[in-house]
């Protein structure tokens, strides 16, 4: 009889002990950490799902972009790319999109890109004279001639190139550069334009080279 008094006192005692305050507390502060914990991965789950669709409709934009560029499609290669420069802002990207303006007679959208992507290290022929061509219909003659040049290092024997060289200097009032623009353009291609040999006589004329003027 007194170890059932026994065992039942200390059932008693520690079923008192187990729901006191405290530990009701702990409890529920466990479960309320662990929902907690649960929520933010919820949240984490769902902010990469959303990453990862934000990355294939950017991919997959850039691709359209670069598509409907190669089969010169410039209005929807604008459509495309203009969306994924916005957080692509890559050469390649700034090229394709000065490009496609370029094409399109949007010299100063052409001259914004262009100007990016040689910025942002293009060195080649396209995208140098494309910007000194959209430069030359700004107006911007002093820089057109920089880009001009620079796109001859990579492709010296263009007679488009010397030409439009050749008359921004002439705007500029350089004389000498455009004689040997004009000198070039018809070395390059004697049948280009009848002006360029009109061009290279009156300058020589204004130099007072008569015999070097009746030669052309």
């Amino acid at each position: 009889m007194q170890d059932k008094k026994k065992i039942a006192l200390t059932l008693a005692i520690m079923t008192a002990f187990c729901s006191a305050p405290q530990f009701t507390e702990a409890a529920t502060t466990n479960q309320a950490a662990q929902q907690r914990y649960q929520q933010q991965q919820r949240e984490l789950q769902q902010k990469r799902i959303h990453q990862q669709n934000f990355q294939n409709q950017l991919y997959n934009a850039y691709q359209n972009g670069v598509n409907a560029y190669q089969a010169k499609n410039y209005s929807t290669a604008v459509r495309y790319l203009s969306k994924v420069v916005q957080y692509e802002r890559k050469q390649q990207v700034y090229a394709m999109l000065g490009d496609s303006y370029f094409h399109l007679k949007q010299p100063s959208s052409a001259t914004k890109y262009l100007s990016l992507a040689v910025s942002a290290g293009a060195k080649d022929y396209t995208t140098l004279s494309d910007l000194g061509y959209a430069q030359m219909d700004l107006g911007n003659y002093s820089n057109a001639v920089k880009s001009l040049l620079a796109a001859s290092k990579y492709y010296q024997n263009d007679a488009d190139l010397s030409w439009n060289l050749g008359i921004s200097y002439d705007k500029l009032g350089n004389h000498d550069g455009m004689l040997n623009a004009m000198k070039k353009v018809v070395t390059i291609r004697p049948d280009y334009n009848a002006d360029a040999y009109s061009y290279i006589g009156i300058i020589l004329n204004e130099k007072k080279d008569v015999k070097q003027a009746l030669k052309y």
